[in-house]
């Protein structure tokens, strides 16, 4: 299934609900929910070393090379992350405004310091680390409550059990497959939630990687032409 199970819901409302399950971007909105803590913390790690080392060494000429270093690096690191996007999510995000390349040197420098996208792509990328990790737990507690009763007579077969305090507890095989079942009928609800998590963050992504697209011009209202004004019937 290409398109999305979600257009048309309310005509086609069972192909919204369980068309998830054959949409490889369900799966794709996963990978991404899951690396994005692991990206986050990366650019978290390496913004704060990196300008903690070029502001201490500012004094010395060598930390503005740093901090003109850093800059650039934001400026890759939000391209990588609008590829990212695009590819994982489906966002579409927009190109940012072109830079002058072909010009080099300090054009060049300038394109991309003058470039809003270079400093909103910063922005999305130190948010990575305190968002990615909230969507992270979200998507690791999720996936691991569902699959744990999906899979709960394989961990009974080998005497583990599956509590949910202070209710209930499935340690005999009988009691595993009710919670198998219970596991596959929060299957779906589990995926709808994940991928709203992951829509979110294409939206995100829209606004802080992109260039905002310029809106079409206003249509004017219409008016005859000069001199064929209609004249009122006396």
């Amino acid at each position: 299934m290409r398109t999305s199970p979600y257009s048309n819901f309310w005509d086609h409302p069972a192909r919204g609900i369980f068309g998830i399950l054959a949409w490889p971007r369900t799966y794709l909105n996963l990978v991404y929910l899951l690396i994005g803590f692991p990206l986050g913390l990366g650019y978290f790690v390496f913004y704060v070393v990196g300008g903690s080392l070029g502001i201490g060494l500012a004094i010395l000429g060598i930390g503005f090379v740093i901090l003109f270093l850093l800059v650039l690096a934001a400026w890759a690191l939000a391209h990588f992350e609008r590829i990212l996007a695009n590819a994982l999510l489906g966002a579409e995000v927009p190109p940012p405004a072109p830079t002058a390349v072909d010009e080099g040197g300090w054009p060049w420098v300038k394109s991309v310091f003058g470039n809003g996208v270079t400093w909103k792509g910063l922005a999305f990328q130190l948010l990575k680390f305190p968002l990615g990790l909230a969507s992270w737990i979200v998507t690791i507690v999720v996936l691991s409550v569902v699959g744990g009763f999906i899979a709960a007579p394989v961990a009974v077969h080998f005497g583990a059990t599956i509590q949910i305090d202070p209710w209930w507890v499935a340690d005999t095989q009988r009691e595993a497959w009710i919670a198998t079942a219970v596991g596959l009928a929060a299957l779906l609800p589990a995926l709808h939630l994940l991928n709203g998590l992951a829509w979110l963050w294409a939206q995100f992504a829209k606004v802080m990687l992109g260039r905002r697209e310029p809106k079409a011009p206003a249509s004017e209202a219409w008016a005859p032409a000069p001199g064929t004004t209609p004249v009122p019937a006396i």
